[in-house]
């Protein structure tokens, strides 16, 4: 069948619809296209062969892009890959949310390249890479276009290590030092790490972990410190924070300034105003907001992240927020004690509960922002929050460039 692709999915596959709706992995807008339907269930095709190339199809600069699935649209004209992030959040403001308003030009990524502070890449039969599109089968690779240069030095040192069979996956974090975090993923344990550690510390790595994990699903679940020679720190903006395995950061560095700024000036804080910062993680938002107001009410439901901002806190000498620790839904009441006046949110992508946003009505702050990697859970929770609330702007913020993935932030104020 031919026909030509006139949309991309929410995960970034080309839509046809001359011969029914099917989805095309690999097609841009404007491609017209030879397939072939794989799964008639779940509308899958594949692209047997690009007829006539998009005007925004351009050259990929990965070797690896038609077997990885993790920039589907790398070979994207960026400019239109931002206008087609736009549309996606409003068309899921206005199909979920029913709001009918229109939203801003996506804020541009400066560095689409090399961005990431964390990458986690997948080992098996001696191969270090990612999952091949649709598929478990991992795809050996010797450098990623959207991690520091650094990565494929350590990446490089595994592949030669007699002892890569133990590892089933391997998390590398780098912070604004170049300096690294090597968390090795196994189910049985380690063989002959000390060969490793040498080699890898005649690079920048200052820690590596083992993470023993009996299933897939996560790392975490007993992790041992094979070697640390300083704690690493992660820099936003003027302050310093505390990074562990576990410590969940925005994963680009370079555009999280923006996106904080973004959501702090819609708050258009003063002196005197008292925040409650709900999702508050490590208190990265929280700090740079206590500088501005009288105080800060942080509240986050994982305690290792609570531990960690109190000491950033102590960190950064900032002595005017409280920390809470619950889940958000589950403390209503006690959190419609406090006197505040504006409030953020930066909820998981499954958006805030009801019960918070009802809480969050209760409060009645002045102002609200809010910010989500989620356009379609955004969209649920904002039609709810404008019962009360007027929406002054829905901002997209690029931080996974060639990815289908964007950050939001979205302003509001009391009717």
């Amino acid at each position: 069948m031919i026909a030509e692709i006139v949309d991309l999915s929410h995960d970034g596959m080309g839509i046809v619809k001359e011969n029914g709706i099917y989805f095309l992995d690999g097609g841009l807008i404007g491609d017209k296209v030879e397939y072939v339907v794989t799964n008639e269930k779940k509308k899958q095709g594949k692209i047997l062969k690009i007829i006539e190339k998009s005007k925004y199809r351009i050259e990929s600069p990965c070797p690896y892009s038609k077997e990885c699935g993790g920039c589907p649209l790398i070979e994207m004209d960026y400019k239109r890959e931002l206008e087609w992030k736009r549309s996606k959040v409003e068309n899921a403001i206005r199909r979920i949310g029913k709001i009918n308003r229109e939203v801003e030009p996506t804020v541009e990524n400066k560095k689409p390249f090399r961005y990431r502070n964390i990458v986690q890449l997948k080992v098996q039969d001696k191969k270090i890479g990612y999952f091949k599109k649709g598929t478990h089968e991992v795809l050996d690779i010797d450098d990623c276009k959207i991690a520091p240069e650094e990565i494929k030095n350590v990446v490089k040192i595994l592949k030669n290590w007699n002892g890569l069979s133990s590892i089933e996956q391997v998390i590398i974090r780098i912070n604004y030092q170049g300096e690294m975090m090597v968390i090795l993923g196994t189910r049985t344990g380690l063989k002959k790490e000390n060969n490793l550690l040498e080699k890898l510390l005649d690079l920048k790595v200052i820690s590596v972990y083992e993470d023993i994990n009996k299933t897939r699903n996560h790392y975490g679940y007993e992790l041992r410190e094979i070697y640390k020679s300083k704690q690493m720190y992660e820099k936003i903006g003027d302050h310093k924070f505390i990074v562990e395995p576990g410590t969940f950061l925005q994963v680009n560095p370079y555009q999280v300034e923006n996106l904080y700024n973004l959501a702090v000036e819609g708050l258009e804080l003063k002196k005197e105003d008292k925040v409650m910062d709900l999702y508050s993680g490590i208190g990265t938002i929280s700090l740079k907001m206590a500088e501005q107001v009288e105080s800060v009410i942080a509240v986050e439901s994982f305690e290792g992240s609570v531990e960690i901002a109190r000491k950033n806190a102590e960190l950064n000498g900032i002595e005017n927020v409280e920390f809470a620790r619950g889940k958000v839904e589950d403390l209503t009441e006690k959190l419609e004690k406090y006197t505040v006046n504006k409030v953020l949110l930066d909820p998981p992508r499954a958006g805030a509960k009801e019960e918070a946003l009802r809480t969050i009505i209760k409060l009645n702050p002045e102002r609200i922002t809010y910010v989500s990697c989620n356009p379609s859970t955004l969209a649920r929770d904002l039609q709810i929050l404008s019962e009360k609330y007027k929406i002054e702007k829905i901002i997209p913020v690029d931080m996974f460039s060639h990815s289908s993935h964007c950050e939001c932030v979205a302003l509001l104020t009391r009717d």
